[in-house]
């Protein structure tokens, strides 16, 4: 399988910092500036890893909760990783690992 990455980012600055590092370390770097593109793109490639920051931001609550299960089912029927950053404590909920950012340190929760 090919070594991509699919990135939700909307920050211009933020995606070239990203793309830089994975192409230098010999992955393919798909973008999307929101969840709704990332999604299909993410449907039609073949990343086995997807870095989505605050996917369902911006988003009604339907859209949301379908971004929500498509990244689900994508982690668990597709076998595809998964790494979702959010603030949102129901996104968290749902989530198989929680690491929260405390003082600077990241923090598994039990």
């Amino acid at each position: 399988m090919a070594k991509m990455i699919l990135i939700i980012e909307d920050e211009v600055s933020i995606q070239n910092i990203i793309r830089a590092f994975l192409e230098n370390a010999g992955y393919t770097v798909i973008l999307a500036d929101n969840g709704l593109e990332g999604i299909e793109r993410f449907r039609a490639s073949e990343a086995p890893v997807i870095l989505a920051d605050e996917p369902t931001g911006n988003l009604d609550e339907d859209t949301a909760r379908d971004i929500t299960g498509i990244l689900k089912e994508s982690a668990h029927r597709m076998n595809r990783c998964v790494v979702v950053v959010t603030h949102s404590g129901e996104l968290a909920r749902q989530a198989d690992v929680v690491l929260r950012l405390k003082k600077g340190v990241l923090v598994r929760e039990q």
